[in-house]
């Protein structure tokens, strides 16, 4: 090792040694680690998505956000850790946070929470919906829905109008969601790739 440090000192030109050891490196590499490296990777993605769609079912259209989901957020976080991409990959960017905000939207789009909120206010209100069911002569039966809090024909019409409200509410929520994100898809997607 002594003397090959001392060969290093005297050669005249150690860029040009430098670029040949890189290049031996390089193509040790390419035939020895890299082919395993491709393979493990790959087979990390697939247990990685094989196990995140293990319940998305073929008729789940929620399943097309928590897929579109997992991508963005991968490549989220490669663009953060690895700064691939040709553009600036910095927190503070643009496009990283228009890819956060689409991020964030599919997330909400997946889960599909809009009513909870609303619902957990109506539940204070009223009271816990009881489910009944009254059997008819044809074999089927009739959901009744009943709330403690409901005594009145008055509470019962006042009290189905909050409910058509809180649900109008939500889903004007979710449409105005569902256009924000796809039309940042639709700007941006050919942007987000490295």
């Amino acid at each position: 090792m002594a003397k090959l440090n001392r060969l290093i000192k005297k050669l005249d030109n150690k860029t040009r040694f430098q670029e040949i050891i890189w290049d031996i490196k390089d193509f040790i590499c390419s035939y020895t680690i890299d082919p395993f490296r491709k393979y493990y990777q790959m087979f990390k993605r697939m247990i990685f998505w094989g196990w995140n769609m293990r319940r998305s079912y073929d008729w789940d259209v929620y399943g097309v956000y928590r897929m579109v989901n997992l991508k963005l957020d991968r490549c989220y976080k490669e663009f953060r850790d690895n700064g691939y991409c040709v553009w600036n990959s910095s927190e503070s960017s643009n496009r990283m946070r228009k890819l956060r905000t689409a991020i964030e939207l599919s997330k909400r789009l997946d889960e599909d929470k809009y009513l909870d909120k609303g619902f957990i206010e109506h539940d204070k209100k009223w009271g816990e919906v009881k489910v009944s069911y009254k059997p008819l002569d044809n074999g089927l039966s009739n959901v009744i829905f009943k709330r403690p809090g409901i005594k009145t024909e008055e509470d019962e019409i006042k009290a189905k109008k909050e409910i058509k409200a809180l649900m109008k509410k939500a889903n004007k929520q979710k449409e105005s969601d569902k256009k924000q994100f796809f039309d940042l898809l639709y700007k941006n997607i050919e942007i987000w790739w490295d």
